[in-house]
């Protein structure tokens, strides 16, 4: 959980965080920690997790990421279905 003080708002919010449920269970969990050490930490995965999201296939992860967190998509060029890849809509200048 990472709390932030929200000056517009004058109070504390929690920061919503990309695949929050996933990285807990990663690091809290027994069954995840192996999974961690045995898998996750391979080089292999984080190139197979990288071609992934530079493909087509990745598509279908832009809208969920626009409603987890509240993206205002009226200030980027495209619409979100106009994105080759998660990795194009995530690095759009």
């Amino acid at each position: 959980m990472i709390k932030y003080y929200n000056r517009k708002k004058e109070k504390y919010e929690i920061e919503n965080i990309a695949g929050e449920k996933i990285l807990r269970w990663t690091y809290e969990s027994p069954v995840g920690k192996t999974f961690l050490e045995l898998f996750i930490k391979r080089k292999v995965v984080s190139k197979v997790y990288g071609m992934y999201c530079n493909s087509k296939l990745s598509r279908k992860k832009i809208n969920g990421f626009i409603n987890d967190f509240d993206i205002d998509m009226s200030r980027f060029k495209n619409k979100e279905n106009e994105y080759k890849s998660f990795n194009e809509f995530f690095t759009e200048e």
